[in-house]
């Protein structure tokens, strides 16, 4: 009954935006990819390319019966692995804070995003989905909506950045003003996509880069990281010395067909438009679509990531992260 509500409630809003089918599609394959027996499916309502869909993901609980403050967790290009995103939650329920594996490509059919990152768009489906979830998660008894924060990694990092951004999240169909997230972490985001507002709601953001990173680039990701400071926010920055993208993975891999952002900064002017920052390339459309973008991309995507894990840098961005977990969602509790 109550995905029934949130999806009319959300459909609702959804024809002054954009034509959609009537019918919503229901996700079907979501409940197939449950790893963890324990895990709790939620699903709501989501779009993907001017449809209605069911997206949601996986909750899983620390041990108790007491309210817990949530962590929702965003995957990467590669989608939800267990040695990974899983891995994430784990540690979470041991400190005792829930975790939501929000899965953004299986309802919509994807597998990854490594050699077409249109597949799912970060910046729209996948940040849309990230405040579904709060309003989701609102409804479960174990959960203290109030202590709710979100991580990201890689593409899923854009959504932990955008999330954080009130002039963005108030033109998405999902947005309400009763649910924001406490704090936001960003392991090697995307920084590709940078608002002209990057005033915050005032929550606690740490960001966390790779000096050797070659697939979404440190240089944009820090000068995002100073405008947001100039525009008041709380936010933090580590760069791990020697490491690449992806340190906290399982061994090297390589996508030799990826595309890489890592020169492509697409900064938006005050009228509304935006200029990619490598090509010079100014007017593109207010929704970064049409020819102009295209052009614009074809100047500043290079193809091919690769990069390695590295067991220290893991290790000591984990504590990272739990030491801002327990600082901002479970001080005092």
């Amino acid at each position: 009954m109550r995905i029934l509500s949130l999806y009319l409630a959300f459909a609702f809003l959804l024809p002054a935006l954009a034509p959609l089918q009537a019918d919503p599609l229901p996700s079907g394959e979501l409940a197939n990819k449950r790893i963890d027996p324990d895990s709790v499916l939620i699903e709501f309502p989501g779009t993907h390319k001017g449809k209605n869909i069911l997206s949601g993901g996986f909750l899983l609980l620390p041990p108790g019966k007491e309210r817990a403050p949530v962590m929702v967790i965003v995957h990467g290009s590669g989608g939800v692995t267990q040695e990974h995103e899983y891995a994430y939650a784990k540690e979470l329920n041991k400190m005792g804070v829930a975790a939501f594996i929000l899965d953004c490509f299986t309802p919509r059919g994807v597998a990854t995003t490594y050699d077409d990152q249109s597949l799912v768009s970060a910046t729209k489906d996948m940040t849309n989905d990230a405040l579904m979830a709060l309003k989701a998660l609102a409804e479960n008894e174990r959960i203290d909506i109030k202590r709710a924060g979100i991580v990201g990694f890689s593409k899923g990092g854009i959504v932990a950045t955008l999330t954080a951004l009130p002039n963005w999240t108030t033109k998405l169909p999902a947005y309400s003003p009763e649910y924001f997230y406490k704090l936001h972490v960003l392991f090697y985001p995307g920084c590709a996509t940078q608002p002209l507002n990057l005033k915050t709601t005032g929550a606690p953001i740490l960001m966390l880069l790779g000096e050797k990173d070659t697939y979404t680039g440190v240089e944009p990701c820090l000068s995002m990281a100073e405008k947001m400071k100039e525009a008041g926010a709380d936010i933090r920055t580590i760069v791990y010395p020697g490491v690449t993208h992806a340190w906290d993975y399982n061994g090297p891999w390589s996508h030799p067909k990826a595309e890489v952002f890592k020169n492509c900064v697409f900064e938006e002017q005050g009228d509304g438009t935006w200029m990619e920052k490598h090509s010079g390339i100014i007017g593109i459309r207010k929704n970064l679509s049409g020819p102009i973008y295209k052009a614009a991309l074809k100047a500043c995507l290079t193809y091919g990531a690769k990069g390695e894990s590295n067991p220290s840098t893991k290790e000591k961005s984990m504590e990272d992260f739990r030491k801002i977990v327990k600082e901002v969602l479970t001080a005092g509790k």
